[in-house]
């Protein structure tokens, strides 16, 4: 019994560090289309391109949010602040704040909600609906997200002071007391303010653009953003994660192994390799002097759309500057992608010269014929 105990244990942490590890590094090589009003066009590519956006949203921008959707939203609005990204942020948060079972598994926040959820919990954004119940397919409110807005700047450090003005919408009487201080703070901010005729419809829906727009003003006009905020963990603390996840290898014979450690001027290139059951893959972490950790997508893959450890690292090395990140890779057959059911190439073998851009992250890649 013992030993069928273990064996399953083991197939749980595989199959939840699998799906973890490949969402921060996976490229989707289809061109999803994103569905817009004409009004919010201009500003949800603004926030798409600044990494605000959870890349799981629906395609139709014009549809109502999920309390789970907008929850996601407000991590990759905060993973921005903290010069890291919405997956690896709810992996730290929940490593040094979460609490774990004897089997090592992560105590979810909340029975109906996933690891983002509970991160966003440990974060302070979010209480749930009752104990232990988040909602997260439930449709979010003004309201509810005015007072996770203004938790997301509180998580950053902002503390409101002095007294803050009433706001003068005609049905302020129906907005919940629990949300009328962030109601006022976000109209005074200039984020978030009324739905026409002087009223603010708290208990209305809101569509993905509107909350999407919503995270760009936020991140524009809030008092707390990346220019003044201090860093969530220490260069140590951050460490400590990328080292659990070798203990956890080591101690489920299945996991993430650091395979190379690059120091640059500006930032250290981590390469971890998955070995052990199921799929292989591989992360890239940039990992900065103040504790900030970003994963990296080069966007060169052979299979599953992303990254794996036959797909080397040739010649890694930062420019003079150690602005840039340079390297090789080689690709010794095409990369075909079946997802549609019709094979795609999407990458032509060669010999690819990569270059990142380390303050934007832009990738460039140029292919050249393989050496004969």
């Amino acid at each position: 019994m013992k030993r069928m105990r273990l064996l399953l244990t083991l197939l749980l942490v595989t199959a939840l560090l699998v799906p973890a590890a490949s969402a921060s590094t996976r490229h989707d090589h289809s061109q999803k289309e994103m569905i817009t009003a004409e009004w919010a066009t201009e500003e949800v590519r603004e926030a798409q391109a600044l990494d605000l956006l959870w890349d799981g949203l629906p395609t139709d921008y014009r549809t109502p949010i999920t309390r789970g959707d907008f929850c996601r939203m407000m991590l990759s609005y905060l993973a921005v602040q903290w010069n890291t990204d919405a997956d690896t942020l709810a992996d730290l948060v929940n490593f040094h704040r979460g609490s774990y079972d004897a089997d090592g598994l992560l105590v979810q926040a909340f029975a109906d909600a996933d690891a983002s959820c509970t991160a966003a919990f440990h974060l302070g954004l979010v209480q749930g609906k009752a104990p232990g119940i988040f909602d997260p397919e439930g449709y979010l409110t003004r309201q509810e997200a005015a007072v996770m807005l203004v938790r997301a700047q509180k998580s950053l450090g902002f503390a409101p002071s002095g007294s803050i003005p009433a706001t003068d919408y005609r049905d302020k009487a129906s907005i919940a007391p629990w949300a009328a201080e962030s109601v006022a703070l976000l109209a005074q901010w200039k984020v978030m303010q009324g739905t026409g005729g002087n009223t603010f419809s708290p208990t209305s829906s809101l569509t993905v653009q509107e909350c999407a727009v919503l995270s760009l003003r936020l991140h524009q006009k809030a008092p707390m953003g990346a220019h003044n905020v201090s860093p969530l963990f220490s260069l140590e603390e951050t460490k400590a994660y990328l080292q659990n996840l070798e203990d956890q290898a080591d101690r489920n014979n299945a996991g993430f192994r650091k395979v190379l450690a690059l120091d640059g001027p500006q930032a250290t290139l981590i390469r971890m390799d998955w070995s052990g059951t199921m799929q292989s893959t591989s992360r890239l972490y940039l990992l900065y002097p103040d504790g900030g950790l970003q994963t990296l997508d080069l966007g060169l893959c052979l299979r599953f759309g992303m990254l794996t450890p036959d797909l080397l690292l040739e010649n890694p090395r930062f420019s003079q500057d150690g602005g840039t990140f340079l390297c090789d890779i080689r690709l010794t057959q095409d990369s075909v992608d079946n997802t549609s059911g019709t094979p795609v190439v999407t990458h032509e073998k060669g010999l690819y010269h990569v270059s990142v851009d380390l303050s934007t992250r832009q990738v460039t890649l140029d292919r050249a014929a393989l050496p004969g």
